[in-house]
């Protein structure tokens, strides 16, 4: 029987190293029927140019502006969609995957699963970053479960996932408000909405070099990681011990930056940023 095809988004934004490195991994999958989409986010580097120019089995498209993670995803989605894609897979360009992840992974979907694999540190390769992912409705935060045993669970990591078409087809795709961090907790509970599972493949590996996009405590990244965390807790309506326990933690966090002179006195401007209605790229101050 024919395998199924597997359309495998990489968004690239000033990643030339890690985009390359990355399509380089995949090229080694055991897994036939496959292709790779590299969206380029409107890099100014020259990363496009490089890609496209080296990559001929790669289909390399470009946006138009950088309007963040799901922006530069959503038009790797269309053209998939477009182009009869089985499954969709959504893969950070600063990862490297062991050969048989993706057969794996397949093995194991249909059409109402999303799956997962398990994410290592790339520097760390016997340190999990992510296994069952898990949603905390109390703290609007993500755990990992138990990585020792494959099963399901209710959150699926932006880092890497395979979606079948069915999904995006119910689903929609994935919202563009966020330009980046929380949207993949979006999609999750928006996928488990509509019906549908997400199940978590521990026999599936990939590694992830964390932190290359925004650093993991840089001022972007806390900004993004406040200002979003508050507007999904109001768009689906979380519990108020989790609003009351953000707020105070972010405020003192906040409070904390300004006396330290560290990151975390952008808080301030997130949560401010928020209670504005701002949403998308971040506004220049």
């Amino acid at each position: 029987m024919k395998e199924k095809s597997v359309f495998i988004i990489l968004l690239n934004y000033k990643g030339y190293e890690d985009t390359t490195a990355c399509i380089n991994s995949l090229r080694k999958v055991s897994y036939q029927n496959y292709h790779i989409i590299v969206v380029d986010n409107c890099s100014d580097d020259g990363s496009y140019e490089r890609l496209k120019e080296e990559n001929p089995d790669c289909i390399v498209k470009l946006a138009e502006e950088n309007n963040g993670f799901s922006a530069g995803n959503n038009i790797g989605i269309r053209y998939a969609m477009d182009h009869g894609a089985d499954y969709i897979m959504l893969l950070n360009n600063d990862t490297e995957v062991k050969p048989d992840f993706l057969e794996k992974m397949v093995n194991v979907a249909d059409d109402n699963i999303v799956v997962t694999p398990s994410i290592y540190f790339y520097s760390e390769p016997n340190e999990i970053w992510y296994a069952d992912g898990r949603i905390n409705y109390s703290r609007c935060t993500v755990s990992n479960g138990n990585d020792k045993e494959s099963k399901y669970c209710n959150y699926a990591s932006g880092c890497c996932l395979l979606m079948p078409r069915k999904v995006i087809g119910k689903v929609g795709y994935w919202a563009e408000e966020y330009f980046m961090y929380y949207e993949d907790m979006d999609y999750s509970i928006r996928i488990l909405q509509n019906g549908f599972k997400i199940f978590y493949n521990k026999d599936a590996v990939v590694y992830h070099k964390v932190g290359r996009t925004a650093g993991r405590k840089s001022e972007l990244s806390i900004y993004y990681n406040v200002r979003n965390r508050f507007y999904i807790m109001k768009k689906y309506n979380f519990e108020k011990r989790c609003w009351i326990y953000t707020l105070f933690t972010r405020i003192v966090r906040g409070i904390e930056g300004i006396i330290k002179n560290s990151n975390e006195a952008i808080t301030f401007q997130a949560l401010l940023d928020y209670k504005k209605g701002y949403m998308g790229k971040r506004k220049e101050i």
